[in-house]
């Protein structure tokens, strides 16, 4: 046999033989092209659990979250929300304002089930200051009412005003807060200014728009001033 056949049938009986090899003992490599020893192959791994509310150690983040108010394109709400943009050493003071009270306000709500935006309601009542006092003797971080306050079990004596104590105005306002919402059949915003102005005054404000024929949304009822920017400064303030 001349010497090149030889060498040719050599050649092929070796490559035979190692795909044979290849094919009983290693097919890892013969699909990927490179050698992974079974004894290390690693099972896929589950994908890291997405955050939710109330694993996010961030109580922002809890916020931003769980936002259920509609996002508005009103002129209040955008000019709100330029305002809060131009001025963000404001932010960034009611931040550092909030960071005691925060925590406890968001569980709360969040153990009522409530729009977690109402958790912001603090900064547009009173910058997060529970020392705020007004003209018309509102106090606190949620600016209750003596009558108001005291209708929902709020102490206040010479000595003690549970207005500005976190936990008793808190439960007061969220009391007073279900019940306007339910006394505007579920409307938050309603309910949001009647908190500000009085019930008696949206109600009025909805019934004469009823009898005009007009809408009775928020945004198209005659309320006092404060009271038509209450709502659009809360809707700016939520983080988004």
């Amino acid at each position: 046999m001349p010497v090149r056949i030889f060498l040719l049938l050599l050649t092929l009986i070796l490559l035979s033989g190692c795909q044979s090899t290849r094919s009983e003992h290693a097919p890892e490599e013969h699909l990927t092209g490179h050698t992974t020893p079974a004894a290390h192959i690693e099972p896929d791994r589950p994908l890291p659990a997405l955050p939710t509310p109330h694993t996010s150690d961030d109580v922002w983040q809890r916020i931003r979250m769980q936002l259920s108010f509609a996002s508005s394109t009103h002129p209040r709400v955008l000019k709100r929300v330029n305002w809060y943009l131009q001025h963000p050493k404001y932010m960034h003071t009611i931040s550092d304002r909030a960071r005691p009270y925060l925590y406890y306000l968001v569980n709360e709500v969040e153990r009522r089930g409530l729009p977690i935006e109402l958790a912001l309601m603090p900064l547009i009542e009173s910058d997060f200051n529970a020392q705020a006092y007004s003209e018309k003797h509102a106090s606190g971080l949620w600016q209750l009412t003596p009558l108001i306050a005291k209708h929902y079990g709020v102490t206040i004596n010479p000595w003690f005003d549970g207005r500005q104590d976190l936990l008793q105005s808190t439960q007061a306002a969220l009391d007073f807060l279900l019940y306007l919402h339910k006394r505007f059949d579920g409307n938050w915003y309603h309910a949001i200014a009647a908190y500000n102005t009085g019930e008696g005054r949206v109600a009025t404000a909805i019934a004469r728009n009823r009898k005009a024929g007009k809408p009775t949304d928020f945004f198209s009822l005659s309320l006092p001033k404060q009271t038509r920017h209450y709502v659009p400064k809360l809707l700016a303030a939520a983080p988004c």
